[in-house]
């Protein structure tokens, strides 16, 4: 599936948008796409950059004309993709980018820019604030697209002045049949399909040693949690001892047990199960009381808020199970 495909079928609306605007030539200059990690965020932003500025649009990118190569090739003056997902975009390269949109040599037929600044989010508040100034007095040829997992993480008034797309998920069930597909082992694809919306993504994550460190841990306690609470307790910690949580690793294994925990409420109340790779152990925990149950959501939802402050993690794992195995 293509990305002009994917917005078709999953953002029908976001492309009926874009299609009409681009047609009118009425883009706005500021804009934010937002969505949950794993939707193709960054790659919708570049195709709706590209399909601007191409040269045949109808309305959208025609794909052959000698714009929308260049951006394919990663060599268009005319479109800056910046990530701010693992690395840090210093305060020079905004001036930079925007003194080379100035003074570039214009393109025949071109004169618009882009910018797209992917998982806005990570930006320090310096850069954010620098941003937010060129936010407010856009140039009339330079449009800006940001795209975010955490809206509540930007500032206010960034926000305030974009329009803001909410992408929504692939269903989970097409999400974790699209993984199998591509030989992702079934018990990864349901447990990541949970937090991340790309089969792409959650086959490369489940090839991570990282999660496969943690896979193990989490597997360590829900089946002795489905045999002896205090024993999950005791062979967890074990486990904990034996091996050095790093924050990305933590962060995984919070997630699969949130997954687990929720699932097993669903179950409670719905008699509905996804993760059949481990129904059984989730019927078993359903056996809990509800009021148990729905503490370990909680519990575990406040130790992965903790993760996003650089807490102690072994600290946070070791209260996070007294939790689960006395309230």
């Amino acid at each position: 599936m293509n990305i002009k495909e994917y917005l078709e079928k999953y953002q029908s609306k976001t492309f009926e948008y874009f299609s009409k605007a681009i047609k009118e030539d009425k883009l706005p200059h500021s804009i934010i796409f937002s969505g949950s990690e794993g939707t193709l965020l960054k790659e919708s932003a570049i195709y709706i950059a590209k399909s601007f500025l191409c040269l045949n649009k109808n309305p959208l990118a025609c794909e052959t004309c000698s714009s929308c190569k260049k951006i394919n090739e990663n060599k268009s003056n005319h479109l800056l993709v910046f990530d701010a997902t693992q690395e840090t975009i210093k305060r020079g390269e905004i001036h930079d980018m925007l003194n080379s949109f100035e003074f570039s040599s214009v393109e025949i037929n071109q004169k618009n820019f882009f910018y797209i600044i992917n998982n806005a989010e990570n930006l320090t508040g310096k850069i954010m604030n620098l941003l937010l100034k060129n936010l407010e007095e856009p140039n009339s040829n330079i449009y800006a697209i940001l795209t975010i997992n955490n809206e509540f993480k930007l500032l206010p008034t960034i926000r305030s002045r974009c329009r803001v797309f909410k992408f929504k998920q692939i269903p989970r069930n097409e999400i974790i049949e699209q993984a199998k597909l591509i030989n992702v082992d079934p018990l990864d694809a349901e447990l990541l399909s949970k937090f991340y919306n790309s089969a792409d993504l959650i086959k490369e994550i489940s090839q991570t040693p990282s999660y496969e460190k943690s896979k193990k841990i989490f597997l360590t306690q829900i089946y002795a949690l489905t045999k002896d609470i205090d024993r999950c307790f005791f062979e967890t910690i074990k486990e904990l001892k034996k091996v050095n949580l790093n924050q990305i690793e933590a962060r995984f294994f919070l997630q699969m047990l949130s997954a687990f925990f929720e699932e097993v409420s669903s179950y409670y109340f719905r008699k509905e199960i996804l993760l059949t790779e481990i129904e059984e152990q989730i019927k078993k925990a359903a056996d809990l009381p509800i009021e148990n149950i729905l503490n370990a959501i909680k519990y575990i939802s406040e130790a992965n808020n903790k993760l996003d402050f650089n807490c102690n993690i072994s600290l946070i794992l070791d209260n996070l199970n007294y939790s689960l195995k006395t309230k």
